[in-house]
């Protein structure tokens, strides 16, 4: 049986480009660009605890758990 949430068998949520906030697709976009927490905090006027909050809410929302697969994830919207 499938079942939505941690786990091998969990079901992917149903992702599109409007899942993430603004600041969200920002801070996201700033990872693929290849930032550090720290480069991504300067340059969108944000803490590093305030990126990492974000980083932690997008993975939750597209439900992946490194930077790897978020880059991987966004890629594939625009493929």
């Amino acid at each position: 049986m499938l079942h939505t949430g941690v786990g091998f068998n969990a079901v992917p949520p149903v992702v599109t480009r409007s899942t993430l906030s603004a600041q969200e697709t920002l801070v996201a976009e700033l990872v693929c660009a290849g930032l550090s927490n720290k480069q991504i905090a300067a340059r969108a006027g944000l803490s590093e605890h305030t990126v990492s909050s974000y980083l932690r809410r997008i993975y939750s929302k597209l439900g992946v758990n490194s930077r790897v697969a978020l880059v991987v994830t966004l890629h594939s919207f625009s493929a």
